[in-house]
C-alpha cells in the first residue's frame, strides 16, 4: 500500500501509525481493547492500495459511525477534532495546535485576516490575557459529541482550502467575546454553547468573529397597492436576503382583471409579482445556504384558488412559481364557515380595502355585512372549497402553510395589527408598506419592515434552578445581535430598535420528554411537563427583559404591558408561577418567545430538532459534505415516532406561553390509509383541530409514502435563512 501525503509525495503505508491513532481515540474507555481491535481491523480492511492520509482518517471515523452507537460516535468525535488540529498545524502553522493558547490563536487569525472587527481592539484581550487563555483551556475540556464537531467543521468554522481551522471551543469563545467583550458573561455564554444549553442561529455561529454582525434571522415585508410600494418591497426582500435574513412577505395589491389607471389597463394579478420576488430572493446565497421567502395571501382574495395552485404541478409550467412557499391568512370567521359548511365572501383589495384591513378583527363579519349592504362587489364561494384546495395543495407540496390572524392578534402584546408571518411561520410581528423609495430611505417612515432575532434553549440540559440565569444570558446575547446589526436604511434601523423583537424558543424538547421516561402520547404527565417548561421559559425571559429595561432605562413602546400569556391562553391548566408580579412593568423587548425549527444548529447543540418528536433513534442530516449522523440518545424502541404522534395538544401547550408562534410541523403517514389515499375529511379535520387549539400557524406537512424507506426532507429554512 502507498499513502499520498498532503505535500503530494507518496510513501509506503505504515500500519503502526493507524494503530497509534486508534489506540489514542479509545483511550480510557471501558472496553478499550475490544474497540481498538474492531476499529483497527475494519479500518485496515477498507483501505485501498493507494490512499491519502486524510482518507485514512475519514475511514476510521466511518468505521465508528457505522456502529450507530453513542460510544463509538464519541470515538469518531475525538478523531474529527484531531483533524482540526492537524489542519491548524498544516494550514496556519500553529505549533502543537492542541495546546495553543487563545491569545496566540487570536493573533494568527487576526494576522491572516480571518478574525476582524472592533472586538479585537478590546484592551482586556491583552490585560486579561492569562484569564482568557485559561477560559479556552477549560472550554477545550468539554466533551463534545461527533455531530457537534462535524457540524462545526462542515458549516460554521472558518476554512482554508475548504478545511476547518477552528475548534468549536475557539470559535464559540471568539463569538461570545465579540458580543460581550472580555467579561464573565462572555465566558458563561461560551460555556452555555459548549455544554449544550444555549443554541444560537447560523448567522451568529458562522459570523461575528469575522466582523460580520448580520445576525438578524427574520425579516417581514409588506407592500401597498402601488407600483412604487411594490418595487420597494422587492428591493428590501433582495437586500435582506443578501444580509442572511429569511423573508416573509405580503404584496397587498389588486386582483386579476381589476381596473388600473381608471380602467385603461387591467391588472395581471399577483403571479407576475410573485415570480419577480422569487427571482429576487434566489439570486443571492448566504454563505452556507441560499435565500428563500414565504408569500402570504388572504383567504378573501378573489384569486385565492389560483394562488393555492402556484406551487403545485396542477398549474401550467409557465405560470408556476414554486421556488418560494405560500401562506394562507385566515381568521376565526373563516374557520367557523368551514366548520359549518357556510358560504364565504371574496373581495378585491381595490374594491374593499376596509374589508381587507379588518380581516384580523373580531368584528370582521360586521364589516363584511356593511360592505355588502353598501353595494361593494364580491364573489360568494363555499368556505369548504377553499380549505379543500388548501389541504390538497399542502399535501402535494408539503409547503403551503397557514396563519390564523385572529389568534395572532389576540395572543400578543402588540397594539399594531399583525397580517403575516415569516419564512418559517414562527414569527408574528406588525408590518406596514412603504409609500415609495423616499419613504423607505427617510429617517422616519410611514412603512415598517419587521425584524426578529432568534436563539433557543436546549431544555433537555437545563435544570430548573439554572433556567433564569441561562434565559437571561440568551436574551442579553440576542439583545446584542439587535444592537450590532447593520441595517439598510435609517427607517429600518429605527424600527429594529423601536421594537426589539426577540424569538427565543426550545430545542431538545423531545429529549426532555424521553429523559423523564415519557413520550408524545398525550398523557397528562407528558403534557404537564411541556406546559410547565413553556411557562417557566416565558416567565424567565420576561423577568430578564424587565431587568434589562430597569438597568438601561430604555423600554419598548407599542405594546400592552398589562397583557400576559395567561390572559388569552386556550388551556385550562392553572399556571404555577406568580404572574401578577411581572404584570404591567416596562420591558426592553416587544415579544420574547417563538418556537422555530433548529434544523442546523440543533445538530451543533446535540439536540433533537426544536419541539418536534424524533423520527428515528439515528438520523442523518444533510450537510455540505455528505451526511452528519445524529443519535437521539434517549429515544428507545418503545417510543412513538413523529409519524405516530398527535402533536396538536403539545403545540397548544407551547402556544399558550408563546407571544409569537410555532414552526408547527405535522407528519402524515400515507401507509396507514387504504391505497395510500388520505380522505379529505381527515385533512379538513386536522385544519379545524389546530385552529380550535389556538395554534397560530401551521408549517411543514411531512409525508411518508413507504415505511422503512423514509428520506429526511430538506427544510425550506435550510435553504433559507431564518432557521436557527
Amino acid at each position: 500500500m502507498q499513502v499520498r501525503k498532503s505535500n503530494g509525495n507518496t510513501v509506503k503505508f505504515d500500519p503502526s501509525k493507524v494503530r497509534k491513532w486508534v489506540a489514542w481515540s479509545v483511550e480510557g474507555l471501558n472496553n478499550q481493547v475490544e474497540m481498538e481491535y474492531e476499529i483497527l481491523s475494519k479500518t485496515l480492511a477498507r483501505l485501498p492500495e493507494v490512499i491519502s492520509t486524510e482518507e485514512i482518517h475519514q475511514t476510521m471515523i466511518s468505521v465508528c459511525l457505522d456502529k450507530e452507537d453513542i460510544t463509538y460516535s464519541r470515538v469518531a468525535a475525538k478523531l474529527e477534532l484531531a483533524s482540526v488540529y492537524k489542519n491548524q498545524e498544516r494550514l496556519l502553522g500553529v505549533i502543537k495546535a492542541q495546546n495553543s493558547t487563545f491569545t496566540d490563536f487570536l493573533s494568527i487569525m487576526e494576522d491572516r485576516g480571518f478574525w476582524k472587527g472592533e472586538w479585537l481592539l478590546d484592551e482586556d484581550l491583552i490585560i486579561q490575557e492569562e484569564m482568557v487563555d485559561n477560559w479556552l483551556i477549560e472550554l477545550e475540556d468539554y466533551s463534545l459529541e461527533y455531530c457537534t464537531i462535524k457540524q462545526w467543521t462542515d458549516k460554521y468554522s472558518i476554512k482554508i482550502q475548504d478545511y476547518a481551522v477552528e475548534t468549536p471551543a475557539q470559535g464559540c469563545l471568539a463569538v461570545a467575546i465579540a458580543y460581550h467583550g472580555v467579561t464573565d458573561l462572555a465566558f458563561d455564554v461560551a460555556k452555555d454553547l459548549l455544554s449544550y444549553k444555549l443554541n444560537l442561529p447560523t448567522p451568529a455561529l458562522n459570523g461575528v468573529r469575522n466582523g460580520d454582525y448580520n445576525s438578524i434571522s427574520c425579516c417581514l415585508i409588506e407592500s401597498n397597492d402601488t407600483v412604487e410600494s411594490l418595487d420597494v418591497a422587492e428591493l428590501v426582500a433582495s437586500s435582506m436576503t443578501a444580509k442572511k435574513a429569511g423573508i416573509g412577505i405580503t404584496l397587498n395589491t389588486r386582483s386579476t382583471g381589476d381596473a388600473v389607471k381608471g380602467g385603461a389597463v387591467k391588472h395581471l394579478g399577483k403571479q407576475p409579482l410573485y415570480k419577480s420576488i422569487e427571482s429576487s430572493v434566489k439570486k443571492y446565497t448566504q454563505l452556507t445556504r441560499g435565500g428563500s421567502a414565504t408569500m402570504t395571501f388572504k383567504c378573501i382574495d378573489p384569486d385565492v384558488m389560483q394562488l393555492l395552485l402556484l406551487k403545485t404541478q396542477r398549474i401550467d409550467l409557465a405560470r408556476r412559481v414554486d421556488k418560494i412557499d405560500y401562506n394562507l391568512a385566515y381568521n376565526d370567521d373563516f374557520a367557523k364557515a368551514v366548520l359549518n359548511d357556510d358560504y364565504w365572501y371574496l373581495f378585491s383589495l381595490s374594491a374593499a380595502p376596509e374589508v381587507h384591513a379588518a380581516l384580523h378583527k373580531r368584528n370582521y363579519m360586521d364589516v363584511v355585512k356593511k360592505a355588502i349592504a353598501d353595494g361593494v362587489p364580491y364573489t360568494k364561494v363555499r368556505a369548504m372549497e377553499i380549505i379543500e384546495s388548501f389541504c390538497k395543495a399542502r399535501t402535494e407540496t408539503s409547503r403551503v402553510y397557514c396563519i390564523n390572524l385572529t389568534r395572532a392578534n389576540s395572543h400578543t402584546p402588540f397594539i399594531d395589527p399583525i397580517s403575516q408571518s415569516n419564512l418559517c411561520l414562527e414569527i408574528c410581528l406588525p408590518t406596514k408598506g412603504f409609500i415609495d423609495l423616499n419613504d423607505y430611505t427617510a429617517p422616519e417612515s410611514k412603512g415598517e419592515v419587521a425584524f426578529c432575532a432568534l436563539a433557543a434553549l436546549n431544555v433537555a440540559n437545563i435544570e430548573f434552578e439554572q433556567y433564569p440565569a441561562v434565559a437571561e444570558r440568551a436574551l442579553r446575547t440576542v439583545d446584542k445581535m439587535i444592537e450590532r446589526a447593520p441595517m439598510l436604511a435609517p427607517s429600518m434601523r429605527a424600527s429594529l430598535l423601536k421594537r426589539k423583537s426577540v424569538g427565543i424558543g426550545f430545542t431538545g424538547l423531545a429529549s426532555l420528554i424521553y429523559k423523564n421516561g415519557l413520550d408524545y402520547d398525550g398523557s397528562e404527565e407528558s403534557l404537564e411537563l411541556v406546559e410547565e417548561t413553556a411557562e417557566l421559559h416565558y416567565y424567565c425571559l420576561l423577568q430578564a427583559s424587565q431587568k434589562i429595561a430597569k438597568e438601561t432605562g430604555k423600554s419598548v413602546e407599542g405594546i400592552n404591558t398589562y397583557w400576559l400569556p395567561i390572559d388569552t391562553k386556550k388551556g385550562t391548566k392553572e399556571s404555577v408561577l406568580d404572574w401578577e408580579a411581572v404584570r404591567n412593568k416596562p420591558r426592553a423587548h416587544s415579544v420574547l418567545v417563538a418556537h422555530m425549527p433548529t434544523e442546523s444548529s440543533s445538530v451543533f447543540s446535540n439536540a433533537t430538532n426544536g419541539v418536534y418528536p424524533s423520527r428515528n433513534r439515528v438520523i442523518y442530516k444533510g450537510a455540505r459534505r455528505g451526511k452528519i449522523q445524529f443519535i437521539s440518545e434517549f429515544f428507545t424502541e418503545d417510543k412513538l415516532t413523529a409519524w405516530d404522534v398527535d402533536i396538536i395538544p403539545y403545540y397548544k401547550a407551547l402556544q399558550d406561553y408563546a407571544d409569537q408562534a410555532i414552526s408547527a410541523d405535522y407528519w402524515l403517514d400515507f401507509t396507514k390509509y387504504p391505497n395510500k389515499k388520505v380522505p379529505m375529511e381527515d385533512l379538513v379535520e386536522w385544519f379545524l383541530r389546530q385552529w380550535s387549539a389556538g395554534v397560530k400557524t401551521a408549517y411543514y406537512q411531512n409525508n411518508l409514502d413507504t415505511r422503512g424507506e423514509e428520506v429526511e426532507q430538506e427544510e425550506t429554512c435550510d435553504s433559507g435563512a431564518c432557521k436557527l
